[in-house]
């Protein structure tokens, strides 16, 4: 309580010292003072955290420092109120690049969230982040563009086997996946990690899950799925076959219904997909 540190001081200290002030700062502080350092840290070395090891000439920064730091930003956020978030994470958004640094970031945050359950801040972070997000996919082309789509629309390689749904994705949030649909969809990893997300934690939502795949398919019927194929594929099939046993009737019945069906299922098709095939000759 008796040592008083001048924000400013922290500058002066390399990487390493900089991460122990902020593991020394609790996740959830209200005092002013540290939240001043905090925000002093993070200003003062979002371009390093961010760099792109791939691009740098030297290593500035260990990686395992800095996945630490990733850790220990995701969990302070969440536990901001939602009028501050802003204030900490819009200093680093602009740094945020197609790298493998954004992507292990962004998947901290969705870590940390699967922990702390801060619904609002999540999804207020989510928020926040799409934009840059939707300029990524305009301007880049790169693998790891791929892995911080996956990580940003939750096809989360971690999610515990059998999972279908997550306290965190209610029903107020899933226009999220339908604007990504509208605005990511020429990205490969979008139908892939939306084909995932409707196979697991948002399995609930089968019926806007159609809408999501038809929006991708039919803006983007050529869409090259490269690495990502056989795995879109496996999803896709495995959803559409689930979904056409449920509501084979209504699909029938219902025109607009059969003709996104029948587009995705033509989408599988034209790829070699043998259970679209028998899928789509069913409801013909």
């Amino acid at each position: 309580d008796d040592i008083v540190i001048d924000s400013n001081e922290v500058l002066s200290l390399d990487s390493q010292g900089k991460e122990i002030v902020l593991e020394l700062i609790p996740f959830d502080t209200r005092d002013e003072k540290l939240l001043d350092i905090y925000s002093t840290i993070l200003s003062s070395f979002a371009t390093e955290l961010f760099e792109d090891r791939r691009l740098a000439e030297e290593e500035t920064m260990d990686y395992s420092l800095r996945l630490r730091i990733f850790k220990q930003i995701a969990y302070f956020l969440l536990q901001r109120d939602v009028s501050e978030i802003g204030k900490y994470l819009e200093p680093i958004i602009p740094f945020l690049r197609a790298t493998e640094e954004t992507a292990h970031f962004i998947e901290e945050l969705v870590t940390a969230e699967n922990y702390l359950n801060k619904h609002d801040q999540f999804w207020l972070i989510w928020n926040l982040l799409y934009p840059k997000i939707k300029e990524l996919c305009e301007i880049a082309e790169d693998h790891y563009l791929s892995n911080v789509i996956v990580n940003y629309l939750l096809a989360w390689q971690y999610w515990k086997e059998g999972i279908k749904k997550w306290r965190s994705l209610k029903e107020q949030d899933i226009s999220f996946f339908a604007k990504a649909s509208e605005d990511f969809g020429n990205v490969p990893a979008t139908l892939y990690s939306i084909a995932r997300v409707l196979n697991t934690v948002g399995s609930n939502y089968e019926n806007e899950g159609v809408e999501w795949l038809f929006t991708i398919v039919s803006k983007n019927p050529s869409l090259d799925l490269e690495r990502l194929e056989e795995n879109t594929l496996f999803y896709m099939e495995r959803f559409m076959r689930k979904f056409l046993f449920g509501n084979r009737k209504r699909i029938k019945e219902t025109l607009r219904l059969k003709s996104m069906v029948i587009a995705i299922l033509n989408f599988l098709v034209e790829r070699g997909s043998t259970h679209g095939y028998l899928l789509r000759e069913n409801i013909l």
